[in-house]
């Protein structure tokens, strides 16, 4: 988050006052106008970034700032042998990045992705994050099975009806493969969107 030259990120009020909120875990300024905001596994990001433009806004007169917010996520259990180890997703301003890493089997690997690395601009944070979270996803897929699976993205999103449904393409040992999975966002959607994607790729690992 950055706020206004006019107010100082280590501001103890305003540390306290932004690690009171709900879905809050943590506040560390960064620099003399910019603030680390880490959030509760369990939160919506868009939430929380609303709630913090709230007390910006209104308790200390900053209207405009800049947020992004940085969610921490723990191992998240597939159908089979593919699982996510940790998640940690940086998002806001319209952008994303995500840095993962899976386990397959026995053996685990880093991915790393913005949402710009994955294709054409997302209209909306929750698509930006989809997609910076589905690439990294996607990359450490091709570390793991050594380019034996390697993935492009389709369609991310989260639906009207509350499911996390990816369509990808997958390079399967050179045949092209078409692969989709969906699962409900049960606490919220980068979970959801993860589970998705690893029941999109499980039937065709090697």
């Amino acid at each position: 988050m950055t706020t206004s030259s006019t107010l100082s990120a280590d501001s103890p009020d305003l540390l306290a006052a932004l690690a009171d909120l709900d879905g809050v875990d943590g506040v560390t300024p960064e620099a003399a106008d910019a603030l680390r905001v880490r959030l509760n596994g369990d939160q919506d990001q868009r939430a929380v970034s609303t709630s913090i433009a709230t007390v910006l806004r209104e308790r200390f007169g900053v209207s405009g700032a800049r947020t992004s917010t940085v969610e921490e996520i723990g191992a998240i259990e597939g159908e089979g042998r593919l699982a996510l180890e940790r998640l940690v997703l940086v998002a806001g301003n319209g952008g994303a990045t995500a840095d993962v890493v899976v386990r397959l089997d026995d053996r685990t690997a880093p991915g790393s992705a913005s949402s710009s690395q994955a294709g054409p601009a997302a209209s909306t944070e929750a698509e930006a994050a989809g997609a910076a979270i589905t690439t990294a996803l996607l990359l450490a897929l091709e570390e793991l099975t050594e380019d034996a699976v390697i993935g492009g993205i389709e369609r991310v999103g989260i639906d009207s009806d509350g499911v996390a449904r990816v369509r990808l393409r997958l390079d399967v040992d050179g045949a092209d493969v078409p692969a989709s999975g969906e699962a409900a966002v049960i606490r919220h959607r980068p979970q959801a969107v993860v589970r998705a994607v690893l029941a999109a790729v499980e039937p065709h690992l090697p």
